[in-house]
């Protein structure tokens, strides 16, 4: 379901349960995967398929905009030059010196792997998502990767 579709979703979860007569306010935030809504704090982390929209009446009309999003990759500076990228579906970061994603890495591994897992099969699956992680920071990050 694309963010416009969620979007009118959790609008008119929103709008079935305020007051008729509200003029202004009631600002609330409300995650949605397209079939369930619940109001949640601003601090909530969207699932996979999942969005959270801010939503406020202005004038008697409800203005709803996109709040976050589920991303299956989050990067962050943590200081003194170094970065961290996260796999949050399986678990593994990657943390590095800027520019030299490729030479400075400490990977941190999930604190529970999959189980009934080969050790065959949890070297194939950290291996993708090392794999994904590279991928992710060369086509959208490369500037905070590589070296200019």
């Amino acid at each position: 379901m694309n963010t416009i579709a969620l979007a009118k979703v959790a609008q008119a979860y929103y709008d079935g349960l305020k007051a008729p007569s509200l003029a202004q306010g009631w600002d609330k935030y409300v995650a949605t995967d397209g079939e369930n809504s619940i109001f949640v704090k601003s601090d909530y982390e969207p699932k996979k398929g999942e969005a959270v929209f801010f939503l406020t009446v202005r004038n008697r009309k409800t203005c709803c905009t996109l709040y976050k999003e589920y991303r299956r990759f989050q990067l962050q500076e943590v200081g003194d030059k170094r970065w961290r990228v996260d796999d949050c579906e399986k678990g593994f970061a990657v943390i590095f010196r800027e520019g030299h994603f490729n030479d400075d890495q400490d990977v941190v591994s999930p604190k529970q792997l999959p189980n009934n897992m080969t050790p065959t099969e949890v070297a194939a699956w950290a291996s993708e998502s090392m794999r994904t992680i590279a991928d992710f920071m060369r086509t959208e990050h490369y500037h905070i990767a590589m070296v200019p």
